[in-house]
């Protein structure tokens, strides 16, 4: 169910962006879009890694390369799947590989919560960059 509810998040353009507090208070609301697409794929590659099917996995990560290339709004997730990838192709369980994630995030895009957290009441909200990988 969470890889199909990844996939539409990712791919459906009838879902509106929805701006977290943050980017209302810092004016990017613009960037919504790209921060939820970015996230959605990030989440569902690590998904398909973390049951073994590579195949699947990579190809959202190379779709995260094209949509979000160095440089641009969403890379921080093209970033983080690929390391998440490369934690799993090691030999890692998922929970090791989100630790790599977190501690990526953590030291390079400490603040990348403030696209992702506080979507309103009744949505998920992510307060720490730990909550951002699934496992």
């Amino acid at each position: 169910m969470a890889i199909a509810y990844y996939d539409r998040a990712a791919h459906d353009p009838s879902l509106d962006n929805f701006a977290s507090l943050d980017e209302i208070e810092r004016n990017q609301m613009n960037l919504a879009g790209d921060y939820q697409s970015s996230f959605a794929l990030f989440r569902l590659s690590a998904l398909w890694f973390s049951v073994k099917d590579f195949d699947s996995g990579r190809v959202l990560v190379q779709e995260l390369e094209e949509q979000f290339p160095t440089k641009t709004p969403g890379n921080e997730f093209t970033q983080a799947a690929r390391l998440f990838h490369n934690e799993m192709e090691q030999g890692k369980t998922p929970t090791e590989a989100c630790n790599s994630v977190t501690s990526f995030l953590s030291q390079n895009y400490p603040d990348l919560n403030s696209h992702i957290g506080n979507w309103g009441v009744s949505v998920v909200g992510y307060t720490q960059l730990m909550e951002l990988c699934p496992f």
